[in-house]
């Protein structure tokens, strides 16, 4: 398996002995614009990142929290217009209900993962009061999804890049919030730990999908979430730039 070194950007855990981490979305006045986050980062390099390309048909979803999928993306604008969404959208949506079989499936947004409290919260802003009462009795798998690919090309840089959550230890997620006029929520930020381990596809193309897991009510033996992120290659020659689409959908079974 092929290795190349990275750089990452790790919340600084010694920064919050005080107060929580948070982040502010949404307008500030500008007096107030130097409160909007007391979020600090260390970035550390040389960071081993393993090759999956030949392997990637090996992951799962239930086991691992990301799996590659290969479907068709066929983009020739360089504008991503409303069509363009909307046929993603429903591409994504029908992966989901083809292999998980879910009993409801909502798309919320496009363009982090969940915590274990943050989860719920995210799930019961979208769904309608009968629907909360319905499907967060506790009986059923409540799941929130992330679909990313590349646009257009394949990644040549900055590629997104997955931590087996496996090699990640309790101590090292710190939650932080995040807020906004409408909704407070909160996700998991990763402290660095030599131990973890960390893997990308080199390459990914238009066609090779990866869904990851940002929450899971009932993981099983298999993860609850899957810490991700960017990372720069640092590798020579002139690299295009990396275009993207994500989507995030609650996935109820």
């Amino acid at each position: 398996m092929r290795v190349v070194k990275g750089s990452f950007s790790y919340i600084d855990p010694g920064a919050y002995s005080v107060e929580k981490p948070y982040y502010i979305s949404g307008p500030l006045e500008s007096s107030d614009e130097h409160l909007r986050t007391n979020l600090v980062y260390k970035s550390v390099g040389d960071v081993p990142i393993r090759d999956l390309r030949g392997l990637e048909d090996r992951l799962s979803l239930e086991s691992n929290g990301w799996a590659y999928i290969k479907t068709p993306m066929a983009l020739t604008d360089r504008y991503l217009n409303v069509g363009d969404i909307k046929a993603y959208l429903a591409a994504a949506t029908s992966f989901l209900r083809i292999h998980l079989n879910p009993q409801l499936v909502l798309t919320y947004d496009y363009q982090v993962n969940q915590t274990v409290e943050g989860g719920p919260r995210r799930v019961r802003r979208h769904l309608t009061e009968t629907e909360v009462a319905r499907y967060l009795d506790g009986s059923w798998r409540v799941r929130i999804l992330n679909l990313w690919r590349p646009l257009y090309h394949p990644v040549e840089d900055d590629p997104l890049a997955f931590c087996d959550p496996v090699t990640v230890a309790k101590e090292c997620l710190i939650p932080a919030d995040r807020v906004s006029p409408q909704y407070e929520g909160e996700v998991y930020y990763v402290t660095h730990d030599p131990a973890q381990q960390w893997y990308y596809l080199d390459e990914q193309t238009p066609e090779e999908m990866v869904c990851f897991v940002s929450y899971d009510s009932e993981p099983g033996n298999g993860p609850a979430y899957c810490p991700h992120a960017a990372f720069h290659c640092g590798l020579p020659g002139n690299k295009r730039l990396r275009e993207s689409i994500e989507f995030r959908a609650i996935v109820v079974s």
